[in-house]
């Protein structure tokens, strides 16, 4: 069975003066708007993480509130993660037969929101992961997952300083994904690496395993996790999943 895609888009500091429901409430931010076009092309449902409020439904009405992560020390950030574990329970039942794609800086997922999704069996990405504020601004600018191929000078292009800005490719964010990480292994379905990629694999991906060779001659897409130092440990064409692992 198909998991289900939900996505988690925090909450930011700029809010509308007024009572308003949550999809609506934050949109005074310019990055808000763009994580909603994102997730409302890519995921099933999603939900708010709320500094206050921990998840929200993006149509329940919220008044302003000024509170954030940002200050937290690490014990509260963890308090914080276990109640949106728990809510996120409650509203879907078991976390593990679904997907999750985060929108949100570190403080929102990196206190053991991602680690007790992963540990309770859910795939997790965050498709911005590694880039700073600069680069996710670029990488966001398109509005949804389907176009994020078109973003030109971007920062996260540059492979020198001399060398200037070129188009970011989908295996350039496979690179940035894999070398962000700190895990050995990750092993990801072919869905949820499509989300890191913005696109869909080619065929020849779901059909042949020789598309996942660590050699990139005739293989160019492998620069994309070989540069981050991982190759391609197991592929399993059936499940429909890749197994990634750290060599250096």
């Amino acid at each position: 069975m198909k998991q289900t895609r939900i996505g988690l888009v925090s909450c930011t500091s700029k809010k509308l003066e007024r009572p308003a429901r949550a999809r609506d409430l934050y949109s005074a931010s310019p990055n808000f708007p763009k994580w909603v076009a994102w997730v409302e092309d890519s995921c099933d449902r999603w939900f708010v993480l709320s500094a206050k409020h921990h998840l929200v439904h993006p149509d329940e009405v919220l008044p302003p509130y000024d509170q954030t992560l940002d200050g937290a020390s690490v014990a509260e950030k963890r308090r914080w993660s276990t109640q949106v574990i728990n809510e996120l329970e409650a509203v879907i039942g078991d976390i593990g037969s679904h997907s999750f794609e985060i929108h949100a800086g570190r403080n929102y997922w990196a206190f053991g929101l991602r680690e007790e999704l992963e540990a309770r069996g859910a795939t997790v990405t965050v498709p911005a992961e590694g880039l700073n504020m600069f680069e996710r601004a670029a990488f966001y600018s398109a509005g949804s997952r389907s176009q994020k191929n078109d973003i030109v000078n971007n920062d996260v292009a540059k492979r020198t300083a001399g060398e200037g800005r070129r188009r970011v490719s989908a295996y350039d964010l496979l690179r940035t994904y894999l070398a962000a990480r700190h895990d050995r292994r990750v092993e990801l379905p072919f869905d949820a690496l499509e989300g890191i990629l913005g696109r869909k694999l080619p065929a020849s991906a779901r059909n042949h395993r020789a598309w996942w060779s660590n050699s990139t001659q005739g293989h160019s897409h492998a620069r994309g996790w070989l540069d981050a130092g991982w190759e391609v440990d197991e592929v399993n064409l059936t499940a429909a999943r890749v197994v990634f692992r750290k060599v250096r």
